[in-house]
């Protein structure tokens, strides 16, 4: 097996495991909402892990005029609910840094 075909398998992996891990923790952090910030949950437009209503980007604070995080605080939320959402941002930023990271190797390769 050549260097090549094992590089394009681990690239293909990673974005693989961005997407399902993306979507998973999405699913957790909507869900909190959802069950513990109705209010919230309803001005963001009842958003599902598909809808694109309020992407990944919105919830970590990228591309929204809704700050998600701001308004669960004012709300009274739970450290819970507060750390759920930063563990879901800390690990997107990881995650895109990873793919730029193999993107760029693989570009100079």
């Amino acid at each position: 097996m050549n260097i090549e075909a094992v590089f394009n398998t681990l690239v293909f992996l990673g974005v693989a495991i961005f997407m399902i891990d993306q979507l998973v923790f999405k699913f957790f952090v909507l869900r909190e909402l959802r069950l513990k910030h109705s209010k919230i949950w309803i001005e963001m437009d009842s958003p599902t892990v598909f809808s694109s209503k309020e992407s990944m980007w919105s919830l970590i604070g990228l591309s929204s005029s809704f700050d998600v995080l701001s308004n669960v605080r004012k709300d009274n939320a739970s450290e819970q609910t507060i750390n759920l959402l930063l563990r879901y941002k800390y690990f997107a930023y990881f995650d895109m840094a990873l793919i730029f990271i193999v993107i760029i190797v693989a570009l100079l390769k």
